[in-house]
């Protein structure tokens, strides 16, 4: 199960970054050194689901918890991406980037801290 949800967390990475290349210049000089920061600002609610995933792979309804919130965020974020993107481009589609991670760690958190009490609470009926 944390394969399943590491592989989905990967695409929703991938997807970001290719929306994300698509969105800047990447010819130009100087443009990774100002992308790399915003690249680590969207990538990060992934990051910390896949580091949550490793540190809560005991807990089976941990893990199930996690999946879930892998599922949602890739699906969802892929699905906003596209719509700023693809569906309706504009001008200002660029700042989908920077307000995107906050939404993600809002709605992340209902998720990090349920699979962290499941952990727990797994972890105190073995100990």
């Amino acid at each position: 199960m944390r394969y399943l949800a590491t592989t989905i967390l990967a695409a929703g990475m991938f997807v970001t970054l290719g929306f994300m290349l698509q969105a800047s210049e990447p010819g130009q000089w100087g443009t990774w050194a100002f992308l790399l920061p915003f690249l680590a600002w969207a990538i990060a609610p992934y990051l910390a689901v896949i580091a949550a995933i490793r540190r809560f792979r005991a807990s089976f309804n941990s893990l199930l918890t996690l999946l879930v919130a892998a599922s949602l965020l890739t699906l969802s974020s892929t699905a906003l991406l596209y719509d700023a993107f693809v569906s309706r481009p504009d001008a200002q589609s660029g700042l989908v980037f920077l307000v995107l991670p906050v939404y993600q760690w809002i709605g992340l958190s209902l998720f990090l801290i349920v699979a962290r009490r499941w952990q727990r609470q797994a972890s105190s009926t073995l100990g």
